[in-house]
């Protein structure tokens, strides 16, 4: 009995290590070890693979203006909404900050764009309590497909970032896709910084 009882402490400790504490997705730990997984189960059985970037638009601003209680409840509320929109199979995870991503497998990028999209409305929707007052939160996405030139899943992330700030650079509140051009050009550079 003290035997399972320790086994399943010790489950539970693991699990808390990799879990965001604020919005109770995975944090980057859970996201890393998990995704690497996934990208090699892509390059075994080559089934798609897509990343979804997240970054809340001027989160600083709400941070700064309506305290850190009120930051606290848009990071939360958009945890919830992007995990109402995805799927048990992905692989959700507070990066840090007020960054996210979303690993998605067996997603094209077509498909994932949707999802991506259905979350920028859902979130942009929404409205936020701040001492009386209602705020509305946005999100830039960066989204980016897995290829075969796409070596790890940091490549990946790389891809969707460029894509991320891109949407940030024209406004925010968008979704912008990496050409898979830049994916190539992406894992070239890893694989020549590995040599």
């Amino acid at each position: 009995m003290l035997r399972l009882t320790r086994e399943e402490i010790h489950g539970e400790l693991l699990q808390e290590s990799r879990t965001d504490y604020l919005t109770r997705l995975g944090n980057r730990k859970l996201f890393f070890e998990e995704g690497e997984q996934v990208i090699s189960d892509h390059d075994i059985n080559r089934l798609p693979v897509t990343l979804l970037a997240f970054d809340l638009d001027h989160f600083k601003r709400i941070n700064d203006h309506f305290g850190h209680k009120t930051g606290d409840e848009v990071l939360r509320s958009f945890a919830e909404t992007v995990r109402a929109v995805t799927g048990t199979d992905a692989i959700l995870a507070r990066i840090g900050g007020e960054e996210f991503a979303a690993l998605l497998p067996g997603y094209d990028s077509d498909r994932a764009k949707k999802l991506g999209e259905n979350v920028l409305s859902r979130f942009a929707a929404m409205s936020h309590g701040a001492d009386g007052d209602r705020i509305r939160a946005t999100v830039s996405i960066g989204l980016a497909e897995s290829s075969r030139e796409t070596a790890s899943l940091t490549d990946l992330l790389s891809a969707a970032d460029q894509a991320l700030y891109r949407a940030k650079s024209l406004g925010g509140n968008r979704l912008e896709q990496t050409p898979m051009t830049a994916l190539a050009a992406a894992s070239c550079s890893s694989s020549g910084n590995r040599i």
